[in-house]
């Protein structure tokens, strides 16, 4: 509180991350990584606000590292550098596919927030988590993933998918539905096992609006059309065709899949 007195020249607080911070710290998640708070020759807070409004906001005691007598003209370099991305993080943990698995990572995370959403794709709520949370997320459920994302890298070509779309589908029905996976991505990689199966469909229907120039795409249309085909499919049901309206239903539906494919 102290060193927040003395702030004249930082940037507007963000209390959305403030208050993320502060359910990091609450929950035990918070991670000391040797990043100082900064303070100037002349007293004023250069860096580390985000952090000290977090520390009052949540009452947790924490050990930060402090650096003191820089000069007041260094804010203008705080936080100018290039940021590391999760796909880094894969990367420097010794593992393939760094990008795809970095995409899924995010998605895991925010389906199992409840906030994937179609159009946006997913935003994140009281500021993104940390890589270091992503990429724990991820390791839970290591093999199941890294499955998918094989699956999806080997085969989305084919599907005309999105890579990372169809690795999440996977992941999630696999989870929820064991060995009818493998069997339906099987099916929708050959065509369908007849014309008016939803695995027809489905590839038939993607393939054509991505070769639209005048349709208009959602981010997750393709993943929630494979959900939704899947239990069409599993349901023993025909569809041989996919309509505008019928997409447009489950577009707007898309939260409802959300207890049908739970993450333990």
């Amino acid at each position: 509180a102290i060193y927040l007195k003395q702030n004249p020249k930082n940037r507007d607080v963000d209390p959305n991350h403030v208050s993320y911070l502060a359910e990091q710290m609450l929950n035990g998640e918070w991670l000391e990584n040797g990043q100082t708070i900064v303070i100037s020759k002349t007293g004023d807070l250069v860096d580390g606000q985000h952090r000290l409004q977090a520390i009052i906001e949540s009452g947790v005691t924490l050990e930060l590292l402090v650096t003191t007598g820089v000069d007041d003209v260094v804010i203008h370099t705080i936080d100018s550098g290039k940021a590391r991305k999760l796909g880094d993080i894969f990367h420097m943990e010794g593992h393939s596919y760094c990008s795809n698995k970095a995409s899924m990572a995010s998605s895991l995370y925010k389906w199992k927030k409840k906030n994937l959403h179609s159009q946006s794709g997913g935003v994140w709520k009281n500021g993104a988590p940390s890589l270091d949370i992503l990429y724990k997320q991820y390791m839970s459920h290591e093999k199941a993933a890294d499955e998918a994302v094989k699956l999806a890298n080997c085969n989305a070509d084919l599907f005309f998918m999105s890579r990372g779309d169809v690795a999440l589908a996977y992941f999630l029905i696999k989870k929820n539905y064991k060995g009818k996976a493998d069997e339906f991505f099987k099916l929708i990689t050959d065509g369908g096992d007849y014309a008016k199966s939803p695995t027809h469909a489905l590839p038939t229907f993607i393939h054509k609006r991505k070769r639209d120039p005048l349709a208009i795409r959602y981010r997750k249309e393709d993943f929630y059309l494979i959900l939704h085909c899947f239990e069409e499919w599993i349901a023993g049901n025909e569809m041989s065709t996919i309509t505008d309206g019928r997409l447009k239903k489950i577009i707007g539906g898309a939260p409802n899949f959300y207890p049908n494919y739970k993450m333990s």
